[in-house]
């Protein structure tokens, strides 16, 4: 079963991530676990800005109104308002933009076709969700599995082609969430996470879980999040790095 499409990179739009890593599969599915929710929107944001700054189209799937949405990144000096406005970037809410209840039998195609019709009548560039563990059947690990194999193979449709898929969930460290983990470590062609180093004021590490492509970068990144400029990286000194 081929749960994998492409050998491509496209970029995180986090310029330290970029620089260390070669980047996200293009055309595919890959997400992130974050510590929490703010932290993993600003993730998703870095990723869109970055596809809408190239021209691409782009659609995120959040729980999130529009207001709250504009107003978070606007802290962070990015406007995506323009991008609403002109139709380049689609807010796509979950309620009440899709309908699903995840059971044993659920498929994930029609909420890429209905995203679709939301977007003009054809998939965007990119694609971000929010809280992706929202679509996945959380109640053992085998379902997990299960699910997280028919959301990789939905991203690999024919309607899909030419789209990329970012999803962030919170890592809550619960049983449910490290089988989650598990999960998609399984499945999915890439997996990664950020989280937050105890006691280091707003900075983060980020580890790559499950390698895209052989030769990607396992190298554990320290970053520092200040509000209005984004990621940037935290110097370490010899004694701190060993």
């Amino acid at each position: 079963m081929k749960l994998s499409r492409a050998l491509k990179a496209i970029d995180w739009g986090i310029n330290p991530i970029d620089q260390v890593t070669h980047g996200l599969p293009e055309s595919d599915l890959s997400v992130i676990e974050t510590p929490d929710y703010h932290t993993g929107m600003m993730v998703l944001g870095h990723y869109l800005h970055a596809g809408l700054q190239k021209g691409e189209t782009c659609a995120l799937i959040s729980f999130d109104t529009a207001d709250t949405f504009l107003s978070n990144f606007l802290l962070w000096n990015v406007d995506f308002e323009k991008f609403l406005l002109d139709e380049k970037m689609f807010l796509l809410n979950y309620r009440p933009n899709f309908s699903f209840e995840v059971g044993l039998t659920y498929q994930y195609d029609p909420i890429f076709t209905e995203m679709a019709r939301l977007c003009g009548g054809k998939m965007p560039n990119r694609v971000a969700i929010q809280q992706v563990d929202t679509l996945i059947n959380l109640n053992n690990l085998t379902l997990m599995n299960n699910s997280a194999q028919k959301l990789a193979l939905a991203v690999l449709s024919k309607q899909m082609e030419g789209t990329s898929v970012l999803g962030q969930y919170v890592q809550f460290g619960d049983t449910v969430h490290r089988n989650l983990s598990i999960a998609f470590q399984k499945t999915l062609p890439a997996c990664f996470s950020l989280s937050e180093v105890s006691g280091g004021n707003h900075q983060f590490e980020f580890r790559t879980l499950k390698l895209p492509w052989y030769g990607y970068s396992r190298t554990p990144l320290l970053l520092q999040m200040k509000e209005g400029t984004g990621f940037s990286f935290v110097e370490q000194d010899h004694e701190q790095a060993a």
